[in-house]
């Protein structure tokens, strides 16, 4: 398979070419950005036969930042996340759409509606001496304690009657992850977190049946785990 090197660096007229950009961006202290991204062609053909759900955190693309490794940052990039495949797709000048092979980190970007970034993290480099499932997680908050959320999606095939082809639907369940002291746990109630962060026990139990917290959303387990980042600040 054919492979396609963006590179992220200044058009220069040393040797007279030009390289390709996937962005334009520089880092905090204005220094141009000079990594490279190693894409492939995305297989447009894998979920042509998708009915329902989606592979994708966001079927849109998103415009924003990945950081690399080496802890080098690309910025303003349009891509999305298969959480399916678990990949990046971004898109370089031309408007293709490419997988990223280099390892990428982490990366953020701005939603509509919402006042703070967006950050996933690539399993691969979240500092834990756990064992965690490969994948994009989103942090949820961050401090003492980091909450991770994961979104598991699932592909059924299911072939049509006297018919060659599968009819393809994805669905997505929710898992929350806290990470402390390297240590990587999944919290399947809210319930739970008192005894998983038995330092302020009383606290957050106290907290707990003071909010009513049921655990039904995100916002519920983003109070709870900042209360705690704020005690044991």
């Amino acid at each position: 398979m054919r492979l396609f090197l963006s590179l992220l660096i200044f058009i220069s007229p040393v040797n007279g070419f030009s390289q390709t950009v996937i962005a334009f961006g520089k880092t905090n202290s204005g220094v141009a950005l000079t990594s490279s991204v190693v894409g492939v062609p995305v297989n447009a053909e894998k979920f042509v036969n998708l009915i329902q759900g989606s592979p994708y955190y966001n079927k849109a693309f998103f415009t924003g930042k990945i950081k690399l490794a080496d802890e080098t940052i690309y910025d303003s990039v349009r891509f999305r996340l298969n959480l399916v495949d678990n990949t990046l797709h971004y898109k370089n000048l031309e408007d293709d759409e490419l997988e990223a092979v280099t390892p990428v980190k982490s990366v953020s970007f701005k939603e509509p509606g919402l006042k703070t970034e967006t950050q996933f993290d690539y399993s691969a480099f979240i500092k834990t001496t756990s064992k965690i499932e490969p994948g994009w997680y989103q942090v949820l908050d961050m401090g003492i304690v980091t909450l991770y959320k994961q979104y598991f999606k699932t592909v059924n095939e299911n072939k049509l009657y006297n018919a060659a082809v599968y009819e393809q639907t994805i669905s997505t369940s929710i898992h929350y992850y806290i990470l402390i002291n390297r240590v990587f746990t999944p919290v399947n109630k809210i319930k739970e977190l008192p005894d998983m962060l038995q330092n302020k026990k009383p606290e957050l139990q106290e907290y707990i049946n003071s909010k009513n917290l049921k655990g039904k959303s995100d916002t519920e387990y983003i109070e709870l785990v900042a209360y705690y980042n704020a005690l044991v600040r």
